[in-house]
């Protein structure tokens, strides 16, 4: 049996789906405590990351509506 990466059963002598090779790839390529670093930093945020990000949409909002 085998299984791809995301854990998906794919059968006897099966390869891994294209998206789970790129990931792989990437792994390969810049070592997983690189790829963690950049996931953490690009993907994960905090609540006060959060908040800064709404407030700016709010503030963008707004102004785009007082030039229409």
């Amino acid at each position: 049996m085998a299984y791809c990466y995301c854990g998906e059963y794919l059968g006897f002598n099966a390869d891994y789906h294209s998206e789970c090779k790129k990931i792989i790839q990437i792994l390969e390529l810049y070592g997983k405590k690189k790829v963690l670093n950049v996931l953490e930093t690009t993907l994960l945020r905090n609540e006060k990351q959060i908040e800064k990000k709404l407030n700016y949409l709010g503030e963008l909002k707004e102004k785009i509506e007082k030039k229409n």
